[in-house]
């Protein structure tokens, strides 16, 4: 089924709804009046539009119990309409405890497929009830309507922005300005970031310029200086000394120090090391430890056979039932035969005990001797390697320091480590013609960088006039009579844009305005849902007393609800209900 645009209703009837316990039944035009004392069902009416294609009340609130009647175990509401092309429905909403049915001429619907049909919850009640929209659903304004706003190309947006800006623009990107300039700022930042950096660079390259040959004159003359003084300082070092035949000399010295005899007496220090402990008492050992665990076997075996006597039980060994006087005289033999086994027990592990000290004495005093053989053989080893370690030390001193003193020879190594870091800073130096390349290779991408920074700007520049004419542009169809909504705002400063929402009527901030003006500027705003979706339903104007002839009208079928004294009635407008209402 195609979706409905357009329809007028013709009836609506309720029942258990609100005011309307009983059964209740109207009829309407295309420009109908509601008149009713406060009370009567002027808003109920009101709330079963909605509630029939929302399922919520005529303010979208989301409680719909409050709406059955006091005491009724149902509520239905049945809404009759003709669509733009003239065909009859009848929607019917019907609730009955926790279930609700929703019905389209008699076939069975859901909520979301009568939503497809029509449209959303917030857009309907914005058509049907003026106010919806400043009232309920302001703090989400911006967005509501930027969804029913028709999309903008960017090639209409720059046909009305400057020349400069549209060739500027005429490539890029631009589906979200705010994020498009977000990220050239971003670069504009790494631009100017790198700037700074290139400057610090190019101050120091200019300094070391400057100072170039002074600092490279002074540091070749120092080095030259040092040079002749560590050599003539080298010379006496090592003046009347043969180093080559001292280097020889140390070398065999070295040599004897690894000849036939430390070897052998290493040899023999590896076999001490190494000799093991032969225990003479194991073989000794090992039988009493045998005889011990055949004794306790033989104990424990005959103990676990006597636990077991007793008169009447057969014999372990005879078989033969004992009596009385016979079981005392067999525990009184397995009694003794247990004690002499205990004893003879106690005496085996007695032989073991003096076994196992006697060997321990006996590996203490083979670990001693051991101990004594080592620390005879390492004396001598001591004693053959001193007779050259003496000359060895004496060699490597005169290579080391020849006729000088160890803080002498300190002193050398500092004077060589002060020419060291001269040569050093010597050779890292650039030359003039390396450093005015290095400069002007510098100045290149300092002056890149600000021509990309310049760029940059030029084309925030031009993106913060793309938004403020895009804002323009696709506000257009927001205008209105004498209601205006402002979605966003130029920043004072920057030039961007920023989001807003800002609501008036005549030129007053809405907060501050009458409820006939408020009526009258929701009925502009309803007209502008109208234009913006294309639909043509119908508006209800409750509290219509508060407004006069003087207003904007919106398309579609129009329901004024008026407080009169009277019972409540559906009637189409006259002049003088017209004259009495103002």
């Amino acid at each position: 089924m195609d979706r409905i645009t357009e329809f007028t209703i013709t009836r609506i009837k309720m029942q258990g709804f609100k005011a309307f316990a009983q059964e209740r039944e109207f009829f309407f035009r295309s420009t109908s009046y509601i008149s009713g004392a406060n009370g009567q069902g002027k808003t109920t009416i009101a709330d079963a539009i909605a509630y029939a294609f929302c399922g919520v009340p005529f303010w979208g609130e989301k409680g719909i119990d409050k709406l059955m009647s006091k005491g009724a175990k149902q509520m239905c509401v049945e809404v009759e309409f003709v669509n733009g092309d003239g065909e009859i429905y009848t929607l019917v909403r019907r609730k009955n405890g926790n279930t609700t049915s929703i019905a389209l001429n008699g076939n069975t619907m859901t909520q979301k497929s009568l939503t497809a049909l029509f449209v959303e919850k917030d857009i309907f009640l914005s058509v049907i009830n003026p106010l919806y929209f400043i009232e309920k659903i302001a703090s989400d304004g911006r967005e509501f309507l930027q969804k029913l706003l028709p999309p903008v190309s960017k090639e209409a947006i720059l046909a009305v922005c400057s020349e400069q800006t549209r060739d500027l623009l005429e490539n890029e990107s631009l589906l979200e300005p705010e994020y498009y300039i977000k990220n050239k700022r971003a670069e504009m930042k790494e631009a100017d970031d790198q700037i700074t950096y290139l400057s610090g660079q190019l101050a120091l390259l200019e300094e070391q310029l400057e100072n170039n040959s002074v600092k490279r004159n002074k540091l070749e003359t120092s080095v030259k200086e040092q040079k002749a003084k560590i050599s003539a300082v080298m010379k006496k070092q090592f003046e009347g000394i043969d180093v080559e035949a001292v280097r020889q000399e140390y070398n065999e010295a070295k040599k004897s120090l690894s000849n036939d005899e430390i070897l052998a007496l290493e040899r023999k220090r590896m076999e001490i090391q190494n000799r093991p402990y032969v225990s003479k008492f194991s073989a000794q050992r090992a039988k009493i430890e045998a005889e011990l665990n055949a004794a306790r076997l033989e104990y424990t075996g005959l103990y676990n056979k006597a636990t077991g006597i007793r008169p009447g039980v057969p014999c372990p060994t005879c078989t033969h039932a004992l009596t009385n006087e016979e079981f005392n005289a067999v525990r009184k033999d397995i009694t003794a035969t247990l004690a002499n086994m205990k004893k003879n027990g106690a005496n085996l592990n007695s032989q073991l005990d003096d076994i196992v000290k006697l060997d321990a004495q006996a590996k203490d005093q083979f670990e001693q001797y051991k101990a004594d053989d080592l620390k005879k053989v390492e004396e001598e080893i001591k004693n053959v390697k001193s007779a050259t370690s003496s000359d060895i030390d004496r060699l490597r001193d005169t290579l080391t320091f020849g006729n000088f003193s160890e803080a002498q020879v300190n002193s050398l190594e500092a004077m060589k480590a002060e020419l060291f870091a001269d040569e050093s800073d010597l050779n890292s130096m650039r030359s003039e013609e390396e450093l005015t390349k290095a400069i002007e290779t510098v100045k290149l991408q300092k002056k890149d960088n600000e021509g990309k920074k310049d760029f940059l700007g030029y084309l925030i520049s031009a993106v913060n006039e793309y938004a403020v004419k895009r804002a323009e542009v696709m506000l257009t169809p927001l205008k209105m009579d004498k209601a205006a909504i402002k979605l966003s705002e130029v920043v004072k400063g920057t030039g961007e844009i920023k989001d807003t929402f800002k609501f008036t009527y005549d030129g007053k901030d809405y907060r501050w305005l009458s409820n006939s003006e408020r009526i009258k500027a929701g009925l502009e705003i309803a007209m502008l849902v109208k234009r913006l979706t294309g639909l043509t339903y119908p508006t209800f104007v409750d509290n219509a007393e508060s407004i006069n002839t003087n207003f904007t009208r919106p398309d579609g079928q129009m329901i004024f609800a008026f407080v009169r004294r009277c019972a409540i009635t559906v009637h189409e407008p006259s002049p003088a209900a017209v004259k009495e209402a103002a």
